[in-house]
């Protein structure tokens, strides 16, 4: 057994190298290599049949056979595939006869996978995929070459349900941004529920009681209904975010138990926050919080599958920010604390998305955009800090209606210092702000000058996108880009109009979208068929 062992370790050992050989060899001439599936000649002629390692001798023969320009028979195949072992990668290749059909090699790469999987029936892969028979091979099989495709089976409903919930997401901005500026973020003084209702008052009795059981704050209807109708929104998203996690983790029974049992912490804490017992609440959000992330931890499938799962995770946070921004009375830090979780939110169902739709390239020119891509991301998300910090602060006409002067001057008398204190006291109410001039006046001037840094770098990596082959994300870039600008001047020219402002949170969020375009269109695109 120890000799059959050693032999079985220096075959993996050399098929690896020969596998990791052709693939350096496959970058320096410019071409993509198929991700972690990567067929390359070995054997040279009179190799028949399919055995499950690939000796040393055969390595030595492929090496030979590949400088050899007068051979005559077109050399077999070797499948490389990587999968992950007990903390080292092992390489397993199996060789294929030209007039073999795929399903053996599917059948060989399966044995190869459980010898080094760890306990996952469908061969134990870095994602945790199914290698399926050749009845479930969706490829292709040529005279002399052989094609294995990775397959993740996941449930049909999954990818449209990521771009409903992406649009609802996109949905919960806007509507939340025109909540805040109408100045309805407390027309419900208590949470989940307004004035005691799961609706809203209404009736003149429900209203007379409603008033008498919070005097410090009478019932608006015109404002409370905005703000339960948003929560409404962000409840329903909550359910489909619920079920896109669960289909991501469906196949695996430990994150599956995570994901569940995170979705029962969170309803059983709200329904103790409304009974009074906040600190067993607090507890269960916290367990409800850190499920999702554990379960997309120890989930062994691609990146869009975790996303969908820390999304979950994600949303039950924003409902407790949802939660403190009513409890806290406006506080400006969990204001925009909020704001960004909303947005994150949106960013991470679009990628993912995104990603399930196809979305990548093997084009090398645009895959080297990623970075500037992942420092433009880095920008914008400063600068929708910068805006939330703004509106929650009350600052966007603290400059007046003068631009691109600021109260009639170049460089007006700003204290940056008060302006930018992230934590104040509790239990102040900061509806309507509580800095001074000074310091408003520093907040809005900070954001002019994230604005400028944004769109320069902005339009250069939509010149940049377009060079790279990427047309239709660098217009609409530079389109959305320059309506930012123009919705941020007429939000200080014109008074800062209601229509105005939520249009300007709207092209905030267009514009994270389509930076979240553009980086999914640089990453190396999935080598899985996705079904």
């Amino acid at each position: 057994m120890g000799a059959k062992r050693q032999q079985s370790r220096a075959t993996d050992r050399a098929a690896g190298k020969l596998c990791r050989a052709q693939g350096r060899h496959r970058r320096r001439q410019g071409l993509a290599v198929e991700g972690s599936d990567t067929a390359i000649h070995a054997a040279g002629p009179g190799r028949a049949g399919l055995r499950r390692g690939v000796p040393v001798q055969a390595v030595h023969a492929a090496q030979r056979a590949d400088r050899l320009e007068q051979e005559q028979q077109e050399p077999a195949p070797v499948v490389c595939r990587r999968a992950t072992g007990s903390g080292r990668h092992a390489w397993r290749a199996a060789i294929l006869d030209a007039g073999a059909n795929p399903g053996s090699a599917i059948a060989a790469l399966r044995s190869a996978a459980g010898r080094s999987g760890r306990g996952d029936p469908g061969g134990g892969g870095r994602h945790g995929d199914r290698v399926l028979p050749a009845s479930g091979l969706r490829g292709r099989h040529q005279q002399g070459s052989a094609e294995v495709v990775q397959v993740i089976v996941k449930p049909a409903w999954v990818r449209p349900l990521a771009w409903i919930a992406a649009a609802l997401a996109l949905g919960v901005i806007v509507f939340g941004a025109f909540v805040r500026l109408s100045n309805a973020g407390l027309s419900c003084p208590d949470w989940p529920t307004c004035y005691g209702q799961i609706t809203w008052p209404t009736h003149h009795a429900a209203i007379t009681a409603a008033d008498a059981a919070f005097p410090q704050r009478p019932v608006a209807v015109h404002l409370a209904w905005r703000e339960q109708v948003h929560r409404f929104i962000a409840g329903t998203l909550g359910v489909l975010v619920l079920l896109l996690a669960l289909g991501a983790v469906w196949r695996q029974r430990m994150p599956r138990v995570a994901v569940i049992v995170a979705a029962l912490a969170a309803a059983a804490g709200v329904w103790l926050y409304m009974g009074g017992e906040h600190a067993y609440s607090s507890a269960l959000a916290g367990i409800a919080i850190a499920l999702p992330l554990l379960a997309a931890w120890r989930l062994r499938r691609a990146a869009p599958w975790k996303v969908l799962t820390v999304v979950l995770g994600l949303i039950i946070f924003q409902a407790m920010l949802g939660m403190w921004t009513v409890t806290l009375l406006l506080k400006p830090a969990i204001v925009t604390s909020h704001l960004l979780g909303g947005l994150a939110t949106f960013a991470l169902l679009a990628y993912a998305a995104l990603r399930l739709s196809g979305a990548g390239t093997r084009d090398i020119p645009a895959r080297r955009l990623l970075p500037w891509v992942a420092l433009g991301l880095l920008l914008l998300a400063m600068q929708i800090a910068l805006g939330g910090w703004t509106s929650t602060n009350y600052a966007a006409l603290a400059c007046g209606t003068s631009f691109p002067e600021c109260a009639g001057r170049w460089w007006p008398a700003l204290n940056f210092h008060q302006g930018f204190v992230l934590w104040r006291d509790i239990g102040v109410n900061y509806e309507g702000g509580v800095l001074d001039a000074a310091a408003r006046a520093a907040i809005q001037m900070a954001h002019r000058i994230g604005a400028v840094v944004v769109f320069v770098y902005g339009l250069w990596l939509a010149w940049r996108a377009a060079r790279a082959g990427l047309k239709p994300q660098g217009i609409v870039l530079a389109l959305l880009l320059c309506a930012q600008v123009l919705l941020g001047i007429g939000n200080v020219v014109l008074g800062l109009p209601l229509a105005v402002a939520t249009a300007h949170n709207a092209g905030a969020a267009l514009l994270l979208f389509t930076l979240i375009w553009l980086l999914a269109a640089t990453q190396r695109p999935s080598t899985q068929r996705e079904f």
